[in-house]
């Protein structure tokens, strides 16, 4: 099979989303066998994106498959693009439900994967009393505090301090990059030991290296497409909470972790609207503080049992869900889009309206 690789480099997505699934999903490809080009004049079985869909330029009079995702109950931003797509691809059971509404022709869902080489399985035990016990954070939109939970972690992480009854030695890591100021600094939390902020841009090792730090890892969020740091600490054996919504269903359960099952869906304005319009609103899950400090100390009082969800985990994700598996899956998806008959786009659009 011959691919052409519509979109290449960064465009859009960031370190831990798009950007790694396009580069991760292409290397799998090629090691797979399929040919990829990313010249258009080229001759090619079928045109993939694996794009945001208002970025979507499809490849006129050619199949075009857009390998896309959502991470609330609605796509924020919906090009019109989209309806020329031959096959749209999602990573997860609940983005084919969205856009399903939205798309009249086939959506695939392809799971994504862990690099089994980058995230061997890491072998943890519990620390003393007098040794560092690290709650570790990983996520963009800290500075808005909004999707990925970074408000409700920091948020938590304080009450639990002021409770007095977080165990002395532990610790919060929150690795991200959108807070201003230094790129590296600690804050004393009153009855906590430290709360460290990184902000720098870390090579592949040091990112591994501080998920292998980690006595537990922490996802709070309103909803993913996939959620890669969560695959990615539970590849390490990385005992992890995440509230259990979205993508996670499709892959993850009490018995590789501790979900967060209470939760409340909180609406916010989505997608372009035209003007005059009422506001068209998406939902997604709105965790308390009071619910993740629950599973933190569910998870601190308790680590031989986390330990051994955490192994768990490492062994589903390195047996079931790795980007060569991935390339597998989306292999199949491409060979059946590529039998589809070009339809000019006018016909594409009365078809789908």
């Amino acid at each position: 099979m011959k691919l052409l690789w519509a979109v290449d480099g960064w465009r859009a997505g960031n370190a831990y989303g798009m950007s790694v699934h396009r580069r991760k999903l292409k290397e799998a490809l090629l090691a797979a066998g399929v040919t990829i080009t990313v010249d258009p004049r080229d001759d090619f079985d079928l045109a993939v994106h694996v794009q945001v869909p208002n970025h979507f330029e499809p490849i006129p009079d050619k199949r075009n498959l857009l390998f896309t995702a959502t991470e609330l109950s609605e796509p924020l931003v919906w090009g019109e693009t989209v309806k020329e797509a031959a096959v749209l691809c999602v990573p997860c059971e609940q983005n084919r439900a969205v856009v399903k509404k939205y798309f009249a022709g086939p959506v695939e869902v392809c799971p994504e994967g862990i690099d089994p080489v980058l995230f061997p399985f890491h072998e943890r035990k519990q620390p003393g009393p007098d040794e560092t016990f690290r709650f570790l954070f990983v996520g963009n939109d800290a500075e808005k505090g909004s999707r990925k939970g970074f408000h409700i972690v920091l948020a938590a992480f304080q009450d639990w301090a002021r409770s007095g009854k977080m165990p002395k030695n532990c610790e919060l890591y929150i690795k991200t990059s959108d807070l201003p100021g230094p790129e590296f600094r600690t804050i004393k939390v009153p009855g906590a030991p430290v709360l460290v902020v990184d902000t720098r841009n870390l090579p592949v090792a040091e990112l591994v290296a501080l998920y292998n730090s980690a006595h537990a890892f922490l996802l709070p969020s309103q909803g993913e497409g996939w959620g890669l740091t969560l695959t990615d600490a539970m590849a390490t054996g990385c005992p992890s909470v995440w509230t259990h919504c979205s993508a996670m269903l499709d892959y993850a359960d009490a018995t590789i972790g501790f979900p967060i099952t209470e939760f409340k869906l909180s609406a916010m304005r989505c997608s372009r609207e035209e003007p005059g319009a009422n506001p068209k609103l998406c939902y997604g899950a709105e965790v308390s503080t009071l619910s993740l400090i629950e599973k933190m100390e569910e998870l601190y009082h308790d680590y031989d049992r986390a330990l051994a969800r955490g192994k768990a985990a490492s062994e589903r994700m390195h047996s079931r869900y790795t980007w060569a598996q991935a390339a597998t899956r989306f292999i199949e998806i491409c060979e059946r889009a590529a039998l589809l008959p070009i339809l000019p786009a006018p016909e594409i659009a009365r078809v789908q309206a």
